[in-house]
């Protein structure tokens, strides 16, 4: 038996005895299988159950008589009955645009009507809006009508379709497509500006690009991103914030730049291009470094050692390892660096030079052999030359006198003359003898003095000398 979903059927069963006669009286239950539909009690012996509540589907109905005081019970064998759904009323779908022309950001809606292929009824369900069978808006059906409204469609055609889902009586339908063509909005022209911090710099200093981009007519604020161009090559994105964008960069190399700003537009204003500012980086300085010493005197004593500071100071970024030596010691003599090498950091670093004399050293021994008195103090080895400038002295008055007795007689003149020749004898005689008097002074102590040079050095070659004099005392 074949049925449709929602038809009512009527089953009948009949108990009979199996022999002799007589009519069996009591319930019959009618089942789906192993489920009860439904229950009628006999008459006559026979049983009727009417059901509209079969579902779609193949199913085996059973009678099983319960039996009563003089009929023992009994199942009837199955009969099968096939339950198919209901033919469904076509149905026609139909779209319609409330423009087939639009701009960006224009809104467009679409309106759209169900109804029975033939015959009546009003349909009921879901619409689902396709755009080249993506999916965009979904709506439900009132009253066989539903509409969806957007303003996402890009820039170009659209292939519009409505899909209505069916439902129990009705079935499902396509629409006919509805071209949708979306045009770009006519976009409203802008100027971009562009200026820097400073028109030159040097290589690794910032410099920071400031851009603007105002409507060329009208009001408004332009959005979307500046490029920034270095001779047309980007080295920056920004995106504007109030129709402003600043680009900072410390990379431009030594040379001459041109720097402009290029703005990509929006959906309501045009892209634009500054004219191009112009920036002048200078190489920047080389490293390098300054050496200083804490003193331009250190003495020390034969024997022993003494000790003076470097300090390297670095400049233009210099961070190169430094090596220190040194020249210009007498023989004998060592000077050593703690540390022996520096690495500036950003900052001045020092070491300590240590000089050391041996006491056998070269200058131990020429430092011994000096002397020196300061003029009109009399050394100790002086008073030999005294007294034979006082016998001359005394040689030449004993000339002057024999003058004065010897040829006194024979010119007078020449007597007076002698005479006056011997008091200046006399006089000079006693200048001698007074610089014999008074306490003697002892000599100075003996030094001797070196020029040191002292060189720092680094693996490239760049180098700086300091010197300062090493006086060794004995």
């Amino acid at each position: 038996m074949q049925v449709t979903t929602g038809q009512s059927v009527t089953f009948t069963a009949t108990v009979a005895p199996q022999s002799g006669s007589g009519s069996p009286t009591g319930t019959v239950t009618f089942k789906d299988g192993a489920n009860s539909i439904g229950t009628a009690n006999l008459a006559s012996g026979i049983a009727t159950l009417m059901t509209a509540a079969l579902a779609s589907g193949s199913h085996s109905i059973t009678a099983s008589y319960g039996g009563d005081t003089n009929f023992a019970a009994s199942v009837s064998s199955a009969v099968t009955v096939t339950v198919s759904a209901p033919a469904k009323t076509a149905t026609t779908t139909t779209v319609m645009p409330s423009a087939t022309q639009l701009t960006t950001g224009q809104a467009l809606t679409l309106n759209v009507t169900v109804a029975p292929s033939s015959g009546s009824g009003t349909p009921t369900g879901t619409l689902s809006f396709l755009d080249g069978g993506s999916q965009i808006g979904t709506a439900t059906l009132v009253a066989g009508a539903g509409s969806f409204s957007t303003t996402a469609l890009a820039v170009g055609t659209h292939t519009i379709t409505v899909s209505y889902s069916g439902d129990a009586n009705f079935a499902s339908s396509l629409s006919a497509t509805v071209t949708i063509v979306v045009m770009a909005a006519a976009k409203i022209a802008t100027t971009t500006s562009d200026s820097a911090s400073a028109p030159q710099i040097t290589a690794g200093a910032g410099v920071t690009f400031s851009a603007r981009v105002a409507p060329a007519s009208g009001s408004g604020t332009p959005t979307g991103a500046i490029s920034f161009l270095d001779s047309g090559t980007q080295i920056g994105m920004v995106t504007l914030a109030a129709g402003a964008a600043q680009f900072a960069t410390t990379s431009l190399t030594a040379g001459t730049h041109s720097i402009a700003a290029s703005y990509s537009g929006d959906a309501n204003y045009s892209a634009s291009t500054s004219s191009a500012t112009t920036v002048t980086v200078a190489a920047a300085a080389a490293g390098d470094f300054s050496l200083a010493t804490s003193s331009s005197i250190l003495t020390v004593a034969a024997g022993s050692e003494a000790s003076l500071s470097l300090t390297v100071t670095p400049e233009n970024g210099f961070k190169q390892m430094v090596t220190f030596s040194c020249a210009g010691l007498p023989a004998g003599a060592e000077c050593a660096f703690n540390p022996q090498t520096l690495t500036p950091s950003g900052s001045a670093v020092s070491t300590m030079l240590q000089v050391e004399v041996h006491a056998t050293s070269d200058a131990v021994s020429h430092a011994a052999g000096l002397s020196f008195a300061p003029p009109g103090i009399q050394t100790p080895w002086q008073p030999a030359r005294t007294q034979n400038m006082a016998w001359s002295a005394a040689i030449f008055a004993f000339i002057g006198m024999f003058g004065i007795f010897g040829f006194a007689q024979k010119q007078k003149r020449l007597a007076r003359g002698c005479a006056t020749l011997a008091v200046l004898a006399a006089l000079l005689i006693t200048a001698s003898c007074a610089g014999q008097v008074g306490p003697k002074l002892p000599p100075p102590p003996n030094t001797v003095s070196y020029v040191v040079t002292v060189t720092a050095s680094t693996a490239n070659g760049l180098t700086h000398t300091q010197f300062f004099t090493l006086t060794v005392t004995q």
